[in-house]
């Protein structure tokens, strides 16, 4: 097994032309979750993250596997809502964060708002992308 480092400043692909590393480093998410909400909650696919857990209806606790080095992060926010009733588009909203819980170096809240209802509402199609610095 061949383990090391790999030290660049740009790449270059033979085609599609260069772009620094700072790029890879500061501009990739460095994780990303895909998730259902109804029923029992569960990651359908995921990058970074160690574990969801259910913090009631609409909200979802989201605990990444490597620390940030702060809690200045961006978690963007996206779902499906939809409506019981018909598709009218009176459903959906996002939110970082519930109001209420403190955002750490390793964990965030997923919070689903029905802008229809305007209360907490779980998602069948839901998650998020992670962009900041790690530890």
């Amino acid at each position: 097994i061949m383990a090391g480092t790999i030290a660049a400043d740009t790449l270059t692909h033979s085609t599609a032309g260069s772009l620094t590393t700072d790029y890879v480093v500061n501009g990739s998410a460095k994780a990303w979750l895909n998730i259902n909400q109804t029923s029992t909650q569960a990651i359908r696919d995921s990058f970074g993250i160690s574990s969801i857990a259910d913090s009631g209806t609409g909200l979802t606790t989201v605990t990444v596997s490597n620390a940030f080095a702060n809690n200045d992060y961006l978690a963007t926010i996206a779902l499906r809502m939809q409506s019981t009733v018909s598709n009218t588009g009176s459903s959906g909203g996002v939110d970082t964060s519930d109001g209420s819980t403190t955002i750490t170096t390793t964990a965030h809240r997923l919070s689903y708002i029905n802008t229809g209802s305007t209360g907490d509402a779980d998602t069948p199609y839901g998650g998020s992308s992670i962009q900041g610095d790690l530890a």
